[in-house]
């Protein structure tokens, strides 16, 4: 990655990630959509697990719904579906079922 690239997107600590995931969540549940889609994207600029990132993508996903893109939700599903989260079963599920019913 370039300098100027690394300059507007600095890589941030997986703790700034968590609290802005919060943060995230909190805008979502205010349905503040667009700020929550700002905010989840934020936070997958730090080192984080698959299963973080899944939610994130899954979350970010609905958020696209609910202001009404649903190409950049399927995107969203189909990205966290590529991590294949398999240590949980749940989550996957939940992301596959939004994928199935929307995107396909």
């Amino acid at each position: 990655m370039s300098d100027y690239t690394e300059n507007l997107f600095p890589k941030i600590s997986r703790a700034e990630a968590l609290k802005i995931m919060s943060q995230a969540d909190e805008a979502f549940e205010l349905q503040q959509f667009r700020k929550a889609i700002r905010l989840f994207s934020q936070s997958l600029r730090a080192p984080l697990s698959d299963l973080d990132k899944g939610y994130i993508l899954y979350m970010k996903g609905k958020a696209y719904q609910e202001i009404g893109d649903m190409g950049r939700a399927c995107q969203q599903w189909s990205r966290a579906i590529e991590l294949d989260l398999t240590q949980h079963p749940m989550g996957i599920d939940i992301v596959n079922d939004a994928y199935k019913k929307y995107c396909v």
